[in-house]
């Protein structure tokens, strides 16, 4: 009798986890379903992971060269350790090569600060990283610590992996749609790059200033770009002469001040 009753507290305590489980996937997916943009999906990661696994330090990082940098983190990330990660944290760290080489989340229940490299680590003991895969490629990462010495329940290891799928779904979305509008976008550009000139065709037919020819198009070329300026020289026997400068807005190029650049 003893056995059954042993035996139905632990079937209870699983359905009970379940249930843990799958309300804090749906709150997740509902909240992150309307976010926007990749730091918006980060901050509602970082709000539900602190819901969901009480006491919680997690951030949400991006590649960047040879390091990872965090794009957004949970409120109790201290001062210190976050300048220290801000400045951007080593792919070579330990865990996170274990990260890369396997292409799965590592969970560590004897997190050691000398031993990862990582300062201002020193007070956590259960550490995660769950991977956000691309294609086949690690493209983010979240981060996950703990400061008690309790190894990972598997509740606790369950609700990382509910959210770290999700949250890789809703990423990999974001991605492909900030894709596609980049591509709608470049498209809108040549597109209003043809139909400029095809104006600046019709409008300067017959025209024989050159210079006026010229700064039409340095015009054109600026509507169509993020702000700067644009140059023309002509060549001279020992120099090229700026003849022509068109600039957006208060910004000058460097050359404005001097009209002539030696050879």
């Amino acid at each position: 009798l003893a056995e059954r009753t042993a035996e139905l507290e632990r079937e209870r305590a699983a359905l009970r986890d379940e249930q843990v489980v799958s309300r804090a996937f749906e709150t997740f997916s509902e909240a992150a379903s309307r976010a926007q943009t990749i730091e918006e999906l980060g901050q509602v990661a970082m709000t539900t992971l602190r819901g969901a696994l009480p006491g919680i330090t997690a951030l949400f990082y991006e590649p960047a060269g040879s390091t990872w940098l965090p794009v957004a983190w949970t409120p109790n990330v201290a001062p210190d350790l976050l300048a220290t990660l801000r400045r951007g944290l080593p792919a070579d760290t330990p865990i996170l090569q274990q990260m890369t080489a396997t292409g799965g989340p590592v969970f560590t229940d004897g997190w050691q600060q000398e031993e990862q490299g990582v300062a201002h680590t020193a007070e956590y003991h259960t550490v995660a990283a769950y991977p956000v895969m691309l294609d086949g490629q690690v493209t983010a990462l979240l981060s996950l610590g703990l400061t008690t010495h309790a190894p990972w329940t598997d509740l606790q290891r369950n609700l990382v992996l509910a959210l770290g799928r999700s949250f890789t779904l809703l990423y990999g979305r974001i991605v492909v749609t900030r894709h596609i509008q980049a591509q709608r976008d470049e498209a809108e550009k040549r597109t209003l790059a043809l139909e400029a000139f095809a104006e600046l065709s019709r409008d300067l037919v017959g025209e024989t200033n050159r210079f006026v020819l010229v700064r039409r198009a340095q015009e054109i070329m600026l509507s169509l770009l993020t702000p700067g300026y644009a140059l023309y020289w002509e060549p001279a026997p020992d120099r090229w002469v700026l003849r022509s400068e068109e600039h957006t807005s208060e910004l000058q190029s460097p050359y404005v001040i001097s009209y002539a650049v030696f050879c």
